[in-house]
């Protein structure tokens, strides 16, 4: 719970919460993978006294927690590539509209963020469905969104305003800002 305090999840530079959500999704593989461990002792060692426990009825809560730690980890990696909007500048001749396009792909993107920034609700909370709605639209927002920020990103590339680099990538165009 401490690691994964979604009231500062969305607050703390987004390198810092991914390894939040990684330890704690670690952990719980962890507590997975001994249960497993022992589960298979016991059987070899005193089969008839094996555990006869449905795995999905003593992990069902953590794999719910595991999915949505996973779906959370993927929200904030995508922040991250969206943040490299925010340094590009195009130049030449088409460079002031193509970065004001771009400025406006960050925009969007921006508002986008606010979904996360304002949020009330436990994320981890399981029972609660508000992320899975809020991450659902995030997740609907992005594919076109980015598409569209690549699509700025070949026509600046068409003209010369950059080079012939990898254009299929929010993250190739931040490697250029």
């Amino acid at each position: 719970q401490k690691s994964c305090d979604s009231g500062s999840l969305f607050e703390v530079e987004q390198p810092e919460a991914i390894a939040r959500i990684d330890a704690a999704s670690k952990m719980g593989l962890k507590v997975q993978s001994d249960f497993f461990d022992y589960k298979r002792i016991v059987a070899d060692e005193s089969p008839e006294n094996g555990w006869s426990i449905p795995a999905n009825l003593v992990f069902h809560r953590l794999d719910t927690f595991l999915e949505r730690a996973k779906d959370a980890k993927a929200a904030l990696e995508t922040i991250v590539q969206f943040y490299r909007l925010e340094k590009i500048e195009i130049g030449g001749t088409k460079g002031q509209m193509l970065t004001e396009s771009i400025q406006q792909i960050y925009a969007q993107f921006q508002d986008q963020l606010k979904m996360f920034a304002d949020i009330t609700y436990d994320i981890f909370d399981i029972m609660d469905k508000s992320f899975d709605d809020d991450y659902g639209r995030f997740a609907k927002w992005v594919p076109s969104t980015e598409a569209e920020a690549i699509l700025r990103r070949s026509v600046a590339s068409k003209t010369a305003l950059w080079g012939p680099e990898d254009t299929n990538t929010l993250n190739t165009m931040g490697k250029l800002a």
